[in-house]
């Protein structure tokens, strides 16, 4: 089973494109329905054939059953040459497996249980293929056929070659006719699936654009189809990103702005401790004063920041205002 194994890892190493997948699925169904139809079509013409065989052998068996029953010894004078002609063979099979063959003729037909059946009931018919002697194939049909010297069963036998070769004939045109049509299928399934996926190559074409670029620009749409609600879905995702993008610059802006106060406020603290370490030019108690200014400014300086943090988590959810004391906005901002 190791071989099982091989192919089974050898085809896990195949990754087909979708356009090899959409052409190998179409050949292998078409190729199903060749087959198919073909091997119906030859199982049909076959059984014509043999069914055809059959009632002309009935025909033939009953035209001879006139002169078989006046002349029974001498095979109803049955000329043998005109029996080679016809590619043909007359018996008589007797009840008790007696076998009374045509004068002359070299073509010896294996008898069955068939034509004896047909001998000893004196009813109904038998068809059958059969060989002779030599292992040729003949179609035997067998009628009941009454004499005052007993029951019998007339059989006769055509050979089969001629039907045989037709039907090679016919499986050879059919097998080329379908390689043909596989192959047509294949070379049709190819451009059909390939001017199919031009929309999918031109979409993949115009992501890896936007991926490289990062140009949030929506893709074209026409149509109703399916590529077209995948396009759409995916503008969707583009327009999400874009809000996203200028919601995080305004966030970025916005901090920009409200820290630049609180930190401009601390950098003249800062420097005028730096300038009073110098000059000692701060009067007493103001250096105090100025070291608890730059508490309050870290502390308003941390408090931003993490209103800064909140807001940038809650761009999504819904908000809901609140009244604001604007007369204490305007005083907090002197105050600072």
């Amino acid at each position: 089973m190791s071989w099982a194994y091989q192919l089974r890892d050898w085809l896990r190493g195949i990754h087909p494109t979708l356009q090899q997948r959409l052409v190998a699925m179409v050949v292998v169904c078409v190729s199903i329905a060749v087959v198919v139809s073909g091997l119906a079509g030859y199982l049909m013409t076959r059984w014509s054939l043999y069914a055809q065989l059959d009632r002309e052998l009935t025909e033939i068996a009953s035209v001879t059953s006139g002169p078989l029953s006046t002349d029974l010894e001498g095979m109803g004078g049955i000329d043998t040459t005109a029996l080679a002609a016809a590619n043909m063979t007359v018996i008589l099979v007797r009840s008790d497996n007696v076998i009374t063959r045509v004068p002359g003729d070299s073509v010896s037909l294996q008898v069955g249980y068939s034509e004896l059946a047909v001998a000893r009931l004196q009813q109904g018919a038998s068809s059958r293929t059969g060989i002779d002697e030599v292992g040729n194939e003949f179609r035997i049909v067998a009628v009941p056929f009454t004499s005052e010297s007993g029951y019998y069963a007339l059989v006769v036998g055509r050979s089969l070659a001629p039907t045989h070769s037709t039907l090679r004939i016919l499986w050879v045109v059919l097998t080329l006719v379908g390689l043909l049509g596989v192959l047509v299928t294949w070379l049709s399934g190819w451009f059909v699936a390939r001017a199919g996926l031009q929309p999918v190559r031109r979409l993949a074409k115009a992501v890896s654009r936007i991926t490289e670029t990062s140009d949030l620009v929506p893709i074209p749409t026409a149509g109703f189809d399916e590529l077209s609600d995948l396009t759409k879905a995916f503008n969707s995702m583009l327009y999400s990103l874009a809000s996203a993008r200028e919601r995080q610059q305004r966030l970025i802006a916005d901090a920009g702005h409200e820290l630049r106060t609180p930190l401009t406020s601390m950098r003249t603290n800062v420097e005028l401790l730096v300038a009073n370490e110098s000059a000692s030019m701060l009067p007493e108690g103001a250096r105090a004063e100025i070291l608890g200014d730059i508490a309050a400014q870290l502390n308003e300086f941390s408090n931003l920041v993490t209103d800064l943090v909140q807001l940038s988590r809650a761009e999504d959810r819904p908000s809901h205002p609140v009244p604001v004391d604007f007369e204490q906005v305007v005083k907090n901002a002197l105050a600072r």
